[in-house]
């Protein structure tokens, strides 16, 4: 059983990975001139991994955030749901991390 659960481990990892490149590779594609033009100006790696990044850090914080609010409202949820769990138990949250 351990076996089989560290596999499906292993291929959620993969898989949310091969989605994380997507979703990061999708827009570098689309500024593709953009970034072409940078480099022909003399903008160093810096600048355009700062760009790069920049973008992604947003998508990652609205994503996060939405992951929290997603979260608190399944803490509602397994309250109930399941015996003698509060909304407000730290572990509740922490364990659908």
């Amino acid at each position: 059983m351990a076996a089989l659960c560290g596999f499906f481990g292993a291929l959620a990892m993969v898989i949310s990975a091969v989605g994380l490149f997507g979703v990061i590779s999708y827009p570098v594609l689309r500024r593709m001139n953009e970034i072409g033009i940078r480099i022909a100006l003399r903008a160093g790696r810096a600048g355009i991994l700062k760009l790069i990044l920049g973008q992604a850090g947003k998508l990652l914080t609205a994503a996060l955030a939405a992951g929290i609010l997603l979260s608190l409202a399944l803490t509602r949820a397994s309250e109930s749901m399941f015996f003698g769990v509060k909304r407000n138990d730290p572990p509740i949250p922490a364990g659908i991390y």
